[in-house]
């Protein structure tokens, strides 16, 4: 459970970047279609916000 942030920052990460592989223009979120780039902003900044508690948190244990 420590290193949970990190894994789910990751694989955002991932999905991030296999939809610039993928040549699609909508993606699905939740089963919603939805815009390509609406698609990597959202995955975007959950992995920027995963990164953001996991640095936090360890930061804070350090202290």
């Amino acid at each position: 459970m420590k290193y949970l942030n990190i894994i789910l920052a990751l694989f955002c990460s991932v999905l991030v970047v296999k939809s610039f592989v993928a040549d699609a223009f909508t993606a699905k979120i939740l089963g919603f279609e939805v815009n390509i780039w609406l698609y990597r902003i959202n995955w975007t900044l959950v992995a920027i916000y995963c990164f953001y508690d996991f640095w936090k948190k360890k930061r804070a244990a350090k202290t």
